[in-house]
């Protein structure tokens, strides 16, 4: 796969100088071109980056939302396993970070034109600050209960404070940046990943017997769907916005089949693992309607052991949010805002401490919890079908490769099409994102197609995807059969 980004690569403004790879030091680094020579680290790095990432205890809230759907464990676990092998697909969407060596929203330029792309660009900046925002209140809930451990009742003051506490955990790593993400998250993934095995052993001793499961949608094959859905958005949907920010400072020869395998296999372990336990235990303390999980979760442990998981909770939305916050960064970059990386850092933070002061008072948390992933699906999913065809054709079918320095352009270049748009990839991109809005069923939104043609089954992530790649791919097509036509003279297909 080889791959030309230009001659001379031009920094963006505001991005910064490139990072050497020194942990512990403020990486001043935006979404400017990582010069080759600065780049660093092994396909094996991105291993403990996604493990460590997905060690989160909210992953058993997610397999016990499965389960309360009416499957049975069987059927629920085969939703988890075949969900979570969607993270290859992360895998596949991070190779072009490597080859150009720039953030995944900047590459989604070349896709959707420098002033298009602002679009999937706001988009991925709301959904990452989504989800900081909620790892931020699972981590107040297991911060509460930790010190309700140690004798100091809950009350709102104390939120408030453990709320701080989490948000200072979260945004000083990522404040640091790359390389003190890839040493924290290679430490993490062995003391917590050892802590988390010792604590699924423990709960998942609690297996009973439980009622004759009843598919909520009448039938086990909808349901499935529904199921699977919920599993898609909450794997490859909930990270392919930000795939390529992990491996833009890995050496541009860096094997693509090893991006994809440690990413995929990184993020499978503790995911199917995490979420499979949901599913045996969730439905024995209620799990998917809990309003506080993780204190539902603790019961599920030997006394002894309370401290251990609290403390294994905390740490896995620490792990889970740097990511989510060093990638908000990079969107809002994308977006267009001229500040310093290290500024996006402070605002995504402002904005995300805010969102979950008010946000701990709601009392359904799973519900609400599931709605976002159900709706967030909308536009990843159509986004994802253009990235991906776009990438696949600039990096294998014709090989023509990105621009580094175009990418960064504010105005002109192969990326301006017309008047900054191209109307192809937006086009396929909205079309898919309707497609996939006409067969959501979510707590937010239920769209009666859904209801009349498929008994209430969630099929929007394959609507999305399959319909915006399909279109972009035969757009593709047609455009080379047009000559002296495309990119190399700014025009939109």
């Amino acid at each position: 796969m080889d791959l030309h980004v230009g001659s001379e690569i031009t920094p963006d403004p505001v991005g910064g100088v490139a990072t050497d790879g020194k942990a512990f030091e403020v990486e001043r680094q935006g979404i400017d071109i990582s010069p080759e020579t600065a780049r660093y680290g092994r396909s094996y790095d991105l291993f403990p980056i996604w493990f460590a990432g997905n060690i989160t205890i909210l992953g058993i809230p997610i397999g016990a939302v499965l389960v309360s759907f009416g499957l049975t464990i069987p059927e629920a676990l085969a939703a988890d396993f075949i969900g979570c092998l969607s993270f290859f697909i992360v895998g596949l969407a991070s190779i072009p970070g490597a080859r150009v060596g720039t953030a995944t929203l900047t590459l989604s330029r070349a896709a959707f034109g420098l002033r298009g792309n602002k679009a999937p660009s706001f988009l991925s900046w709301i959904t990452l600050v989504g989800w900081e925002t909620i790892s931020l209140i699972v981590g107040t809930f297991a911060l509460e209960a930790l010190l309700a451990k140690a004798g100091v009742a809950s009350n709102p003051a104390i939120a408030v404070v453990c709320l701080l506490l989490m948000a200072v955990g979260t945004f000083s790593i990522t404040l640091l940046g790359h390389a003190t993400i890839v040493l924290v998250q290679r430490y993490a993934m062995i003391v917590f990943g050892i802590v988390s095995a010792v604590i699924v052993v423990f709960m998942i001793t609690h297996i009973k017997a439980t009622v004759t499961p009843k598919p909520i949608t009448g039938s086990v094959s909808t349901t499935w769907l529904l199921a699977l859905s919920v599993m898609f958005a909450s794997t490859v949907f909930a990270w392919i916005n930000y795939a390529a920010d992990y491996t833009r400072h890995l050496p541009s020869r860096t094997s693509a089949a090893g991006m994809v395998w440690w990413t995929g296999i990184g993020a499978i372990i503790p995911g199917s693992i995490l979420i499979g336990t949901g599913v045996l235990v969730g439905a024995q303390v209620g799990l998917a309607s809990a309003a506080n999980p993780i204190a539902a979760m603790s019961s599920l442990v030997p006394t002894w052991m309370a401290v251990p998981f609290l403390l294994t909770a905390i740490a896995g939305q620490l792990t889970s949010n740097f990511l989510n916050s060093y990638s908000s960064g990079l969107s809002l970059l994308a977006l267009g805002i001229r500040v310093p990386r290290t500024r996006t850092i402070l605002i995504d933070g402002t904005i995300s401490v805010l969102v979950a002061l008010y946000a701990i008072l709601i009392t359904d948390f799973s519900s609400t919890f599931t709605s976002f992933l159900s709706l967030e699906v909308v536009w990843i999913a159509s986004w994802s079908g253009v990235y991906m065809v776009d990438a696949w054709d600039r990096l294998k079918l014709r090989r023509r490769g990105y621009s580094g320095e175009d990418l960064l352009r504010i105005r002109g270049g192969q990326y301006w099409y017309r008047n900054g748009i191209n109307w192809a990839g937006v086009s396929c991109w909205l079309i898919g994102s309707v497609g996939a809005f006409l067969f959501t069923n979510s707590a937010l939104w239920a769209s009666p197609l859904t209801k009349a043609w498929l008994g209430g089954a969630d099929i929007s992530v394959f609507v999305g995807i399959l319909v915006a790649g399909g279109l972009y791919l035969l757009v593709l097509r047609y455009m080379r059969q047009l000559p002296a036509t495309g990119e190399a003279q700014g025009v939109a297909p």
